[in-house]
């Protein structure tokens, strides 16, 4: 009677990349080696040689392996198909996306009046005025409208404004009249963010105490000066 000793080897001969792409360059890939498995039962007769036993060799390997890289191409199918339509999906949030701005649109401008003096953006409604004032007398006529003239805050506000300006200098709500140099916004918030025009503010002659705005920045100038101005009421 022989007893068997039974062992099982493997050895990987060849690696390579699989990898399933779907639309928007959305990409999963797999290491997958080829490997060769042998089972080998050894009897040891009684002249000390031996019986070799294949029980499994290479095709038992190959099916394994084909059947590996099957069911794995199978999972990432299923786990890329969310984003399958992701060119739809992206479409319709847009135009989703235009309907709610027109709508916030509409309901912004009913906010600051049917008059076509009035220009929305963001929270806010902006005036700008066809006559010349005083930096004073401005915010006068800002006040008496419900407003004041306008404090920029954001980048988005500066760059909306710029665009809407209809003289290449108008008066906004920023000054240091209380304290040379300490610039401040009507509101009594003070100036963090700036969008000042090069070598300004200079204080020429030592009377510049108003900002007025350019199409491309900022200047201080004589608070005394006539230009038109912006006013700004919240929504």
């Amino acid at each position: 009677m022989c007893v068997y000793v039974c062992v099982f080897l493997c050895v990987c001969v060849s690696c390579v990349f699989m990898c399933v792409c779907e639309r928007e360059s959305v990409c999963v890939c797999e290491r997958v080696c080829m490997c060769v498995c042998v089972c080998v039962c050894v009897c040891p007769s009684e002249t000390g040689s031996y019986r070799w036993v294949i029980v499994s060799f290479g095709l038992l390997c190959v099916l394994q392996a084909t059947l590996n890289i099957s069911l794995r191409l199978a999972f990432y199918k299923d786990e890329l198909e969310p984003f399958s339509n992701t060119t739809e999906h992206r479409a319709l949030l847009l135009a989703r996306f235009n309907i709610l701005t027109r709508e916030r649109d509409d309901l912004t401008r009913k906010l600051c009046g049917s008059t076509k003096e009035w220009t929305a953006f963001g929270h806010s409604c902006y005036f700008l005025s066809t006559e010349d004032k005083m930096w004073n007398e401005s915010r006068l006529d800002c006040r008496e409208r419900g407003a004041e003239l306008a404090v920029i805050n954001t980048r988005e506000e500066q760059e909306f404004i710029t665009r809407i300006v209809v003289s290449s200098w108008m008066w906004i709500g920023l000054t240091d009249q209380q304290t040379e140099g300490t610039w401040i916004w009507v509101d009594g918030t003070p100036l963090t963010t700036t969008y000042w025009n090069s070598g300004e503010p200079n204080d020429v002659n030592g009377g510049e105490d108003c900002a007025m705005i350019l199409r491309v920045g900022w200047n201080d100038f004589p608070c005394g000066n006539r230009l038109s101005w912006i006013c700004e009421k919240p929504i």
